[in-house]
């Protein structure tokens, strides 16, 4: 089964990030978090199947969108001092 869904900004919450810096320092970061229904995630796919999740990120030099990228996915940022990482999780109805 596959769907598509499309998220606004109002489908967004804030959230906080943690990021590990070292081994043993952190660092807190505000972050966009989006809870969405999926009845089709049941007990039996979350037990025995899969769940993959893709975005569309944009080619250079387009302003759309429009490249299916899937998650997780990392970006370099700050002159590669760290990376953005996007992820997701799953469970049962979610």
């Amino acid at each position: 089964m596959a769907d598509t869904l499309t998220l606004i900004n109002s489908d967004w919450e804030e959230g906080r990030i943690i990021f590990q810096t070292g081994s043993n320092s952190t660092v807190s970061r505000n972050a966009r978090v989006a809870t969405l229904i999926v009845p089709e995630i049941t007990e039996d796919v979350k037990d025995f199947g899969i769940v993959l999740v893709y975005f569309k990120t944009r080619e250079e030099f387009t302003s759309e969108p429009n490249v299916w990228t899937e998650l997780p996915y990392s970006i370099l940022a700050f002159g590669n001092s760290f990376s953005y990482n996007v992820t997701y999780s799953y469970k049962a109805g979610r």
